[in-house]
């Protein structure tokens, strides 16, 4: 039991507070013994949530009952709220629930937000914020508040960790000057309970109105926010001021749970991943060392969304994107500085790798400044594996790398003051009109308008080839061809009846539009949609009498690759078939002497 003698020029009053326990250095210890909350105006209930918020002071801590916040039993730590909560504006408190199953449900509270935090030095762990009208966590005007922990700390379900989810708004919402330093780390935003289906907030994660140098994420094992399953963004940034963010090892739309085989399931946001507008500066999404990379996959949009002539100097390095609706990452109205990728002209495969699997790779390029390339394998137009890095400088460049399989080839451009490109895609060209992140070539294969940002198509699964043969005829013009034979999945109720397949292969690109039996002609191609109980659906193609030499010469692969004999080169091949596009890049080997006419298979 402890007393406080409270003191007036009048007369001295003991009171007794009966919940209240010594901390160190006179701070003190609240412990929250029920689940009762108040409507707005009355007084709150002894030894509440409510009447703890009410009553703490710099340096003190909240804390849970253990009889009554039981880990056995998911409905008994629930305190329904009536009303708005006190709001934390002392500063450094602490309110940990590390240990114990608290979830604080708004759905009874109207439109009020669940945790507003008012000052800096705060700690929150533990608890489970769910069904406010508005966000389940609100910081304005404080710093250095730290959400959330190590999900490997502590015996409750979460660890450290929170998990804020359907929230009317955003999970959590950073605002305002000032608002800065503040940590994010070890939440679940937007997932249910068991963190393998979405319980929705509107939006993941807002830091607006020039609140800077907050950090959304960890390096460190166990400290990773899964971000995922939230109606539109699973992070927004926006507004002048808004600068020097940091967002690294987060889980941005895949479940937190994983599988047998490590594998985690797609439970995408419904728009951007990573969303940056309105003069954003000098945001970093990822790094250079491997533990900082963030997961961005499956979202609705684009993985990584970029806006506004006056957002520049946002890098995003190292990461893991792949399979995002729109594109890897999307550069709109200038903004980075309009910094353009890198153009890879050739892929040379100089044998098996030094690391024991995969290959090492001469890759040669040109790019618009100095600066880092680098190199991804995907099975899209995104970036799934990191293959490595390179330091470039303006013009043609030569690199090499030690690298697994490649499936496509892509890369990404940062230049010296962080400005990060949208992905390139090897020999397909990185014209992108509307900077979508998706290459015009593409657009016009899948018919899509290359200068409609809105239109534009899926990247589906890769393609599985069995065959790819190319013949240059140095001796004759107009003597080149192409033959290929590749598998691949059709989309749901795909009729082959008047449907347009567009196809590119080591610079040639042609569509054809489909008769009732599949198959499509033009005066020197044709193409066939087939099936096998074997292989499933598959496209074959030949193409005869044209002129290839000249079109490998234009993208820089005829020179550096197909002219050396005896020599393993990637070559990239893509076809867009009902809306759909599916990229390979397929190692061949030249067999005729050098400048002489024979083939690639």
């Amino acid at each position: 039991m402890k007393f406080v003698i409270v003191k007036s020029w009048l007369l001295a009053v003991v009171v007794s507070l009966p919940v209240w326990s010594a901390s160190i250095a006179g701070a003190q210890t609240c412990v929250v013994s029920n689940t009762l909350d108040v409507a707005a105006g009355s007084p709150a209930e002894p030894d509440s949530l409510r009447d703890c918020l009410n009553r703490v002071r710099s340096g003190d801590t909240i804390t849970f009952d253990a009889n009554v916040f039981d880990l056995t039993n998911a409905d008994a730590g629930t305190i329904l709220v009536l009303s708005e909560l006190p709001a934390l504006d002392d500063g450094n408190v602490t309110i940990e629930a590390q240990d114990r199953r608290v979830t604080v449900n708004g759905s009874g509270a109207n439109s009020a937000s669940g945790l507003v935090i008012a000052s800096s030095g705060n700690t929150v762990r533990g608890l489970n914020l769910v069904g406010f009208g508005q966000s389940g966590i609100r910081i304005a005007g404080g710093a250095t508040n730290t959400i959330g922990g190590s999900r490997n700390t502590g015996t409750g379900p979460n660890g450290q960790g929170l998990r804020i989810s359907g929230n009317g708004t955003y999970g959590i919402e950073i605002l305002g000057a000032g608002t800065s330093g503040n940590v994010v780390k070890g939440c679940w935003i937007g997932l249910d309970a068991g963190g393998s289906s979405s319980e929705a907030n509107l939006g993941g994660i807002l830091v607006n109105g020039g609140a800077q140098g907050n950090t959304i994420g960890s390096a460190t094992l166990g400290e990773a926010n899964v971000i995922s399953g939230n109606t539109f963004e699973g992070i927004t940034l926006s507004g002048a001021g808004t600068d020097d963010m940091v967002i690294i090892g987060n889980v941005i739309g895949e479940s937190a749970t994983v599988d047998a085989a490590g594998a985690r399931q797609a439970i995408g946001n419904g728009s951007a991943g990573v969303f940056l507008s309105a003069a954003v500066q000098a945001t970093h999404v990822g790094g250079e060392d491997p533990s900082e990379a963030n997961v961005i996959a499956n979202n609705g949009s684009n993985g990584v969304e970029v806006r506004a002539t006056n957002s520049r100097r946002n890098s995003v390095r190292g990461n893991r994107i792949t399979r995002n609706r729109g594109g890897g990452i999307t550069l709109f109205d200038g903004s980075n500085d309009g910094i353009r990728p890198p153009t890879i002209l050739s892929v040379e495969n100089l044998g098996p790798s030094a690391l024991g699997a995969g290959s090492t790779l001469r890759i040669t390029g040109v790019s618009s400044q100095n600066g880092g390339v680098e190199f991804f394998n995907d099975s899209g137009s995104q970036g799934a594996t990191l293959l490595g890095r390179a330091a470039v400088q303006t013009g043609p460049w030569v690199a090499q790398l030690d690298a697994g399989d490649v499936v496509n080839l892509t890369s990404t451009l940062t230049d010296a003051v962080g400005n990060t490109s949208a992905f390139s895609l090897f020999g397909i060209g990185d014209a992108d009109s509307d900077n979508d992140g998706i290459p015009d070539v593409v657009e016009e294969l899948a018919g899509t308008n290359p200068s409609d940002a809105v239109d534009h198509p899926a990247v589906a699964g890769p393609l599985s080839i069995s065959k790819l043969q190319i013949r240059l005829n140095f001796a004759k013009a107009n003597k080149d061809g192409i033959g290929v034979k590749a598998s691949l999945s059709l989309p749901p109720g795909f009729d082959a009846a008047g449907a347009t397949v567009g196809i590119s292969v080591a610079g040639y690109a042609e569509q054809l539009v489909l008769d009732a039996k599949g198959k499509g002609k033009s005066e020197l191609s044709s193409l066939a949609v087939k099936s096998s109980k074997k292989t499933g659906p598959y496209v074959q193609y030949a193409l005869k009498n044209a002129d290839l030499e000249a079109r490998l010469a234009s993208l820089g692969l005829l020179d550096a690759t197909i002219v050396k004999p005896g020599r393993t080169f990637l070559i990239p091949v893509a076809v867009a078939i009902g809306g759909e596009v599916h990229f390979a890049t397929v190692a061949v080997v030249y067999k005729a002497k050098a400048g002489k006419s024979g083939k690639a298979k």
